[in-house]
């Protein structure tokens, strides 16, 4: 006897191994987009820390105004175009070793509680 077609319990085991592996991938998917969006930012706040390190670095008037703060205070809110609505940046005293500051510089999401970095820096103060 030679079979025309499929019989309908095939059809619905096909359509059942199908929604298996859809939900399967479905969830695999949605955690691959969630890992994407915390690794984009992470990479975005410290691509902006490093920014304000560097920034940090220059002798300008208003960087010795910054540190002479967080040497007499012990720590200094930062605050520039690139994070005043997104981030919080403080700028904390670790050390003074003679002319030789040493700090932390630490940028927080204000978003995700749990997005942080921080960077131990050094400078020369006048």
């Amino acid at each position: 006897m030679i079979k025309k077609g499929f019989v309908l319990i095939e059809i619905l085991i096909g359509i059942a191994i199908l929604g298996l592996v859809s939900v399967t991938s479905f969830n695999l998917l949605k955690i691959s987009f969630t890992n994407n969006d915390l690794v984009e930012s992470r990479t975005k706040i410290i691509y902006l820390c490093q920014n304000i390190v560097e920034e940090l670095k220059s002798d300008s008037i208003e960087n010795e105004l910054i540190f002479d703060e967080v040497v007499n205070l012990g720590s200094y809110v930062y605050t520039n175009d690139d994070i005043k609505n997104e981030y919080v940046c403080e700028i904390k005293f670790n050390k003074l070793d003679r002319k030789l500051l040493f700090y932390t510089c630490t940028l927080k999401s204000i978003t995700n509680p749990k997005l942080e970095v921080s960077f131990e820096c050094s400078r020369f103060i006048k």
